[in-house]
């Protein structure tokens, strides 16, 4: 099983809780799950258009050859999560996912595609 988590990059809350997840997962599922901003490279190398171009319909996860978008994404991401947070990313439902889409850029936006990551995930964060 091998994951990428596709994110908006510029977007300060996404950036913030990729930081999170990375922070959060589980130490025997970390050499399978990465992470990629939606404007990068591995995007266009694994992406139809419609899911990495503006307005994003939310995150992206690419899991064994199948995309999951939006709270989907978050529900799946919870195998790769230590508990308590695995059971908030089990229980995420769409009308509040879609809520916090809607105002993630009230947050701010960082100044690249890609958030100073702490050195030690470097083999996570994907161009």
């Amino acid at each position: 099983m091998m994951a990428i988590l596709f994110f908006d990059g510029p977007c300060a809350l996404c950036n913030f809780t990729v930081e999170q997840v990375l922070k959060y997962q589980k130490p025997n599922l970390k050499s399978r799950l990465y992470f990629a901003p939606l404007q990068g490279k591995t995007a266009k190398d694994h992406l139809p258009l419609n899911l990495r171009e503006e307005p994003f319909v939310g995150i992206v996860l690419s899991l064994d050859d199948k995309l999951l978008v939006g709270a989907s994404a978050v529900r799946k991401l919870g195998i790769f999560l230590r508990f308590p947070f695995s059971i908030f990313a089990y229980c995420m439902v769409g009308f509040v996912y879609k809520a916090i889409l809607s105002i993630r850029h009230k947050f701010g936006k960082v100044p690249t595609n890609k958030c100073k990551f702490s050195s030690i995930y470097e083999g996570q964060i994907l161009p």
